[in-house]
């Protein structure tokens, strides 16, 4: 390299020195102009020439081979920070993979964070969907439940209209055997009979007694609810009744007897009995047709009417009382005795109980109990929740009992629970979609 800086120089000194002599020539030619021959100027001044084309060429050579140099040394430099890189590359590599792996964990912090805001997004979307279908619940419960009530209220209003009518019925039918029952116990004409003044003249007493039956079983044919009229006399008179023509021996005593044990008072022969073991046996009266009787002592008190109400009669209120599958209405007596209108399979049996259905339930006792005549509330019969109501006879004494299931009562808002929580589904199903799509379209803008 000093080598070339000293060539350089000295080419450098060989051009100065060049021009200096052919300036010194120059000024010589001035000054010996007039002198000097023409023919040794002309020869001066092309060696002067020459010389300048000479150094022309040196300065252009000398620029060519300054730019080839620089290029070789750019070269060499380039070549030597190759080298070196090649010699450092595994710990460039090193802070490389550090730096990829710091740019990896950052863009794994913005996908999470871009993941944490979808998410955040989604569910705002879907928690305002869901407010909705929340408040649409809540309507429905309210709905659902004031519907109930009201519908068991109504329900319950109208059963009891509906059994309070049964025992009106029944109280007209009552009406009807008592002004029977005292049609013939205050008739003057029966009470020679009932004294037994006829004893001694057979024909009259047959003929009262005839004539007297005739009349009765007259009424009977256009009135359904009277049954068998009975004329209780003493022993020695025959009694006057419609189940049988032939002549029946008196049982006044052991009947009045047997009467007044049910009284309570133990004076006065009770006004409504639901049966006549004695009558039904001094006539050998194999069935019981008859609901409930009316009697009262005759005019003289030697005698007494007995009215039967005809159980089809009775029957027939009930038929017209249907509350739906699993329903049981009945017709209770002060005695126990229970004519059931039983649609536990969905069809309407009435008959006799045999074996007590309403009289020996707690709720019942209760509803004996009660000064009330009509009431109703929710019992549990045989594990099952019913609504019970009842009404009570004034006049007989005679109780009619409605068990009703109260999936039956609520049966129509059941069906406003089903169709509220059908439409709660369809909502969140709908809402699902449609927030889905939407947080779709919001995730895609993100990207």
């Amino acid at each position: 390299m000093n080598k070339h800086i000293w060539g350089v120089q000295m080419k450098k000194l060989s051009f100065k020195k060049t021009t200096a002599v052919a300036e010194s020539m120059e000024k010589h030619a001035e000054q010996n102009l007039g002198s000097e021959s023409g023919w040794l100027m002309d020869e001066q001044m092309s060696a002067v020439e020459e010389l300048d084309d000479t150094g022309k060429e040196k300065k252009e050579q000398l620029k060519k081979d300054k730019i080839k140099k620089e290029k070789v040394k750019k070269e060499k430099i380039k070549k030597e920070k190759t080298e070196n890189g090649n010699q450092s590359g595994k710990k460039w590599d090193f802070k490389r993979f550090a730096a990829d792996m710091e740019q990896k964990k950052q863009d794994g912090k913005i996908l999470k964070g871009h993941s944490k805001m979808k998410i955040k997004i989604s569910g705002k979307i879907f928690v305002c969907f869901l407010v909705p279908i929340g408040f649409m619940i809540l309507v429905g419960v309210i709905s659902f439940t004031k519907a109930k009530q009201g519908l068991n209220e109504k329900f319950a209003d109208s059963t009891r209209q509906t059994i309070g009518m049964a025992v009106e019925y029944l109280d007209v039918y009552s009406d009807v055997a008592k002004s029977e029952g005292m049609r013939y116990a205050f008739d003057k004409n029966l009470d020679p009979y009932f004294l037994g003044m006829y004893k001694k003249d057979p024909i009259v007493q047959s003929q009262t007694c005839t004539n007297t039956r005739t009349g009765i079983m007259a009424a009977q044919s256009y009135n359904s609810v009277i049954g068998d009229v009975h004329m209780i006399t003493n022993s020695g008179i025959p009694m006057i009744t419609t189940y049988t023509e032939k002549k029946i021996d008196g049982i006044f005593a052991s009947y009045k007897e047997e009467m007044l044990a049910l009284s309570e008072d133990g004076r006065n022969i009770p006004t409504w009995i639901f049966e006549h073991p004695s009558i039904d046996a001094a006539l050998d009266k194999p069935e019981k047709n008859y609901f409930m009787s009316y009697q009262i002592p005759t005019l003289n008190r030697f005698g007494i009417v007995v009215v039967d109400v005809r159980s089809d009669a009775v029957e027939s209120i009930l038929s017209g009382m249907n509350f739906g599958k699993g329903s049981l209405v009945g017709f209770v007596t002060p005695d126990g005795k229970e004519l059931i209108n039983d649609c536990s399979s969905g069809e309407m049996n009435i008959y006799l109980a045999q074996e007590p259905v309403f009289s020996t339930q707690d709720f019942f006792t209760k509803t004996i109990e009660s000064e009330e005549l009509n009431d109703s509330y929710n019992v549990k019969y045989n594990g099952v929740n019913y609504l019970y109501l009842y009404n009570k006879s004034e006049a007989t004494g005679v109780i009619l009992c409605t068990l009703i299931p109260l999936s039956t009562v609520t049966g129509q808002a059941e069906s406003i629970k089903s169709i509220t929580v059908t439409l709660v589904i369809l909502a969140t199903i709908i809402a699902f979609v449609i927030g889905t799509m939407i947080s779709l379209g919001i995730q895609r803008n993100m990207k």
